[in-house]
């Protein structure tokens, strides 16, 4: 799973850009995503920073401030739909609803420990002019790594109830959508779609022991 693991070495760029993205849409949803990204930084950093020992010895912790401030604004639905592709077609209700709930706990535990990892990247927005009617956008990043190099990112949001929702992500041009759909796809045509869902909620739940 190269590709897999090539996302996750910038996981900490992930979860950190979605908290400055989207901690403050709430309370801003009609703003453009550049525009909140002073107050979501102050908030989310204030949250972490000061507890990051509590959080590396207590996981649920962290996970819980995942899935409170960050998670309500990525469309799980439309991201799941789009990583299983034609297996989301064939699938029941049932394995939809399942496949979804797993597959979110599934990159709330992968990235939620990036957080932890934040030393203070400068991260640079390519401001955004939305028209009134528009439902989709990509805004765009650049994030200088200590070791001098930049890497761009992109996030493909939707309007969703006047809220704009993440439903894909490119880091240093990876979609985040495109390659869990290439390995789950694999998976899928060999086991069943059933298996791969039993696989992920074996892994989240190893994840919560650990």
């Amino acid at each position: 799973m190269p590709i897999l693991k090539q996302l996750n070495k910038y996981a900490s760029l992930l979860m950190l850009t979605a908290s400055f993205l989207f901690v403050a849409n709430s309370q801003a949803a009609e703003q453009s995503p550049d525009k909140v990204i002073d107050e979501a930084s102050k908030r989310i950093l204030t949250e972490i920073e000061p507890r990051k020992d509590e959080l590396r010895d207590d996981p649920a912790k962290l996970y819980k401030i995942v899935e409170d401030i960050i998670i309500p604004h990525f469309d799980f639905d439309t991201i799941s739909k789009r990583v299983l592709g034609k297996a989301w077609k064939d699938a029941t209700p049932e394995q939809r609803t399942k496949f979804t709930a797993t597959f979110k706990d599934l990159l709330v535990r992968t990235y939620s420990n990036a957080l932890l990892e934040y030393s203070g990247e400068a991260i640079k927005w390519t401001p955004i002019d939305v028209p009134k009617d528009a439902t989709k956008v990509i805004q765009e990043a650049q994030v200088s790594l200590a070791s001098g190099q930049t890497v761009p990112m992109k996030w493909g949001l939707r309007k969703i109830a006047n809220a704009w929702k993440v439903y894909d992500i490119s880091i240093d041009g990876i979609s985040l959508v495109t390659n869990y759909r290439s390995v789950f796809a694999s998976e899928v045509r060999k086991n069943g779609l059933d298996a791969l869902i039993q696989r992920l909620e074996s892994k989240n739940t190893a994840d919560n022991k650990s």
